[in-house]
């Protein structure tokens, strides 16, 4: 505790972390977030970021979207992946602000380009149903898709099965729309779930792959 009491962001940001986790120390969210402020102050980008998810989340504060975003920025600004990719659901859900899917899918782009795994499904998802400025484009959308359903992202596995099932930029591939269901499943996706139930109870020749 000396060195996050002499100011060194990092201690400070550490001590935060074990009030707010409970981890050797008596779990209370007043603590943490009275470590984090020092830390965020400094420019510690996980110490902003988690400010923001105490405002979102109503953490030990009441709920205020303009400070979640105010947090959620600053972490953005000094490179957080998870912070630009939560600016973005801020504008595309219209949390405390005018809903902007123009400026949601340039938060997405630059949280994609961090390897941001969700802002990959969103940018597949919005190039799917022609959200994206240009309109419509299915070639980027399976781009995105399948490097998130590639890094394991349940609900992109599932998409991705499910256009694979269909035929909807993908060539029909039903193997490989179940494959894509198990792997979903496996980590608790329950549309995924009902999916690879669906079909080994109501199609026939499906006992395995």
């Amino acid at each position: 505790m000396t060195s996050a009491s002499r100011g060194y962001a990092p201690a400070q940001y550490s001590l935060a972390v074990l009030y707010d986790e409970g981890r050797g120390l008596p779990q209370t969210d007043t603590e943490a977030k009275r470590w984090y402020l020092p830390a965020a102050a400094q420019d510690h980008p996980k110490a902003a970021f988690n400010l923001g998810l105490f405002y979102e989340n109503g953490q030990g504060v009441a709920k205020d979207h303009g400070a979640t975003l105010t947090w959620f920025m600053k972490a953005a600004e000094l490179g957080h992946a998870g912070a630009i990719y939560n600016v973005g659901v801020v504008f595309d859900q219209g949390k405390g602000v005018k809903q902007d899917l123009g400026k949601a899918f340039e938060w997405y782009v630059r949280a994609a380009e961090k390897g941001h795994v969700s802002a990959e499904h969103n940018l597949g998802f919005i190039y799917e149903n022609g959200e994206a400025p240009g309109g419509q484009d299915n070639i980027k959308s399976r781009g995105y898709y399948l490097r998130a359903a590639r890094r394991g992202h349940a609900k992109t596995q599932f998409s991705v099965g499910l256009l694979y099932d269909t035929g909807k930029g993908f060539d029909q591939d039903s193997r490989k729309a179940l494959r894509l269901y198990l792997k979903s499943a496996e980590q608790d996706h329950a549309p995924a779930q009902f999916n690879v139930g669906f079909v080994y109870e109501h199609c026939e020749g499906w006992s395995g792959i």
